[in-house]
């Protein structure tokens, strides 16, 4: 079987990261350079049943638990509607100096 990405939770997904190592929790904390996720597919996307959504990457494999826990849910998949989905723009806006 296969469905449409109708929506996709960017805090939860924001959060899979931050808890891979992508973000600080503490000033003066690293940030781990390759930690992220990787992102497969989007909103109006059809994706078969079993297909990869995300590429989790971390140097801490003991975070991947706490990562996963985050993306539970994250993706909603069902039949595209008629009127078609609402996507966000990726860039919401440019800050210049």
């Amino acid at each position: 079987g296969s469905g449409t990405i109708l929506s996709m939770d960017a805090m939860k997904v924001g959060m899979a990261a931050w808890r891979l190592g992508a973000g600080l929790s503490r000033q003066g904390e690293a940030v781990q350079a390759g930690a992220g996720i990787e992102i497969h597919a989007k909103p109006g996307d059809t994706v078969a049943a079993g297909a990869p959504l995300f590429t989790l990457h971390t140097d801490t494999p003991a975070a991947f638990t706490r990562a996963l826990e985050s993306l539970e849910d994250s993706v909603t998949i069902g039949e595209m509607p008629a009127g078609g989905i609402d996507r966000l723009p990726l860039i919401v806006e440019r800050i210049v100096d």
